[in-house]
């Protein structure tokens, strides 16, 4: 969500991730910023996470939220630590609705890469050198002691084996693409939403399908941008990509030139998009792989 407090009265939340990438051992920064016409009162989720997020990540805050004046509006920040329990290369951060000044207002999903390992070697990952530590000596009477020492490593060897394979059986398998867009369109109700809770809403599951399906990262882009980058993918074809832009465009004068949609046209834009991202097309393949997007 890119609109500055500048641009509209309605307030905006958006989440930022302080890496793209990072190793199954790392944590993960992300800051959660809502801007919005004072007094800005911002309640968050009790789950920060979206169902599918919650099943692959971790999560903690990072202290205190914190408030701050910027003019006539007021900037709120939260940051959270998380923690990834799969790899893959877009693993999912989607986000619950933030309640701010009465209205569910729900940032745009993040997809990270999580790495098992590193994947070239650095000096500056490189560990010291030390010298081998010696055991005390065996005292001279009995072997109890040896024994004992043996058997709690063997236990601790055991027991990290165990947490191991309970942890890889306790894998959460992937919600699909299309299922999770189909399950965030029906949760998009013209009669319950105001048109910009739902245009807001409706660019969110387009930029969410995009990311999780093809492997871009719609998050920073503009409408036109991303119809560039899913162009050059190969995305959808021409037929499906023209409805795809016809309703991310209304979203758009909706947004940002105060069109005063109704509960009609916002239906007939949220069943056109359940049509049309059910039946994207497969994206083109070159050489085994995705082509990937000019920066």
């Amino acid at each position: 969500m890119r609109s500055s407090p500048s641009e509209s009265t309605v307030p905006s939340v958006r989440a930022t991730a302080d890496q793209p990438a990072l190793r199954l051992s790392d944590t993960l920064t992300v800051v959660v910023t809502a801007d919005g016409p004072a007094p800005l009162r911002v309640d968050p989720p009790k789950d920060l996470l979206a169902a599918e997020s919650a099943l692959v990540w971790k999560v903690e805050p990072l202290g205190p939220a914190t408030l701050a004046d910027r003019g006539p509006d007021q900037r709120w920040q939260q940051a959270y630590k998380l923690s990834p329990f799969v790899p893959g290369e877009a693993v999912p951060v989607a986000f619950n609705p933030f309640k701010m000044n009465g209205a569910d207002v729900t940032p745009d999903p993040l997809t990270v890469k999580v790495e098992t390992s590193l994947q070239a070697a650095k000096a500056d990952d490189a560990r010291p050198v030390t010298d081998i530590e010696l055991l005390p000596p065996l005292p001279s009477a009995g072997f109890g002691w040896g024994l004992g020492l043996t058997a709690g490593v063997v236990g601790l060897f055991l027991i990290a084996v165990l947490a191991a394979l309970l942890r890889h059986r306790a894998k959460p398998k992937p919600v699909p693409p299309t299922e999770w867009a189909l399950a965030e369109l029906d949760d998009l109700d013209p009669d319950r939403l105001t048109p910009r809770q739902l245009t807001d809403g409706l660019t969110a599951v387009v930029r969410g399908f995009v990311g999780r399906r093809f492997a871009l990262a719609p998050d920073p882009f503009t409408t036109a941008e991303l119809l560039a980058a899913a162009d050059a993918a190969g995305v959808w074809s021409a037929d499906t990509r023209g409805r795809v832009a016809a309703v991310l465009e209304a979203c758009d004068r909706v947004k940002f030139a105060g069109h005063p949609a109704t509960p009609d046209e916002c239906r007939k834009w949220r069943d056109e998009l359940r049509v049309s991202l059910t039946t994207a097309d497969r994206p083109v393949v070159i050489a085994g792989r995705v082509p990937k997007v000019a920066g």
